[in-house]
């Protein structure tokens, strides 16, 4: 067998071995933490308590306009980092 039979057959078996070990659950991360649910940025946000008007959104490094907070969907692989606003004097 040549070289590049045997590259391409260990390349198939990972492949193989990834598809036979992978449980079917891709995540988004938000705020460093696993999320696996279909749901948009907007109701994530009342979800966990978040009020709107008082946080920045960044989606995969992104910074996301308030105006599309109910209308992104958070998909797998996504990372989401969101900021809360703190007042103070």
């Amino acid at each position: 067998m040549s070289i590049d039979n045997k590259v391409l057959l260990r390349e198939k078996c990972l492949l193989f071995l990834c598809i036979f070990l992978w449980d079917g659950e891709i995540m988004a991360k938000i705020n460093g933490e696993d999320f696996n649910e279909k749901i948009t940025v907007g109701e994530y946000l009342k979800k966990a308590g978040y009020l709107a008007v008082r946080v920045a959104v960044m989606v995969n490094g992104e910074i996301l306009p308030k105006n599309d907070y109910d209308s992104t969907e958070i998909q797998p692989n996504d990372e989401v980092e969101i900021v809360g606003f703190v007042g103070g004097g």
